[in-house]
């Protein structure tokens, strides 16, 4: 009776410490798979301006989308429809048809 018991304790230790790694393993797989858009090739590169809350174009690509509706190097991004930026934004969540405010240099 009593190595049963050893033997049930054990058996579920073991469960549980696998449930547990599946948990962890299934939420940082979800963290990740969120928090990775697929990428829509805008054809610019980034950084967000805590202090001006914006974002500055550091480059663009040529022949690109945002080089044809005339983005330039040091443009600052304000706001997207009509919203402004107050943290940063992946660029990769502005797609076709999203209107964006923006500063030319």
């Amino acid at each position: 009776m009593r190595k049963f018991s050893v033997l049930k304790k054990l058996s579920l230790s073991i469960l549980a410490t696998i449930f547990a790694a599946a948990t962890i393993l299934y939420c940082v797989l979800f963290i990740y798979s969120t928090s990775w858009q697929s990428p829509v090739e805008l054809g610019f590169d980034d950084q967000y301006v805590e202090s001006r809350h914006c974002e500055l174009v550091k480059g663009v690509q040529k022949d690109s989308p945002a080089e044809k509706a005339g983005l330039r190097v040091g443009d600052r991004i304000l706001g997207s429809t009509a919203a402004a930026l107050r943290t940063p934004t992946r660029s990769t969540k502005l797609g076709p048809g999203v209107s964006l405010e923006i500063l030319s240099s």
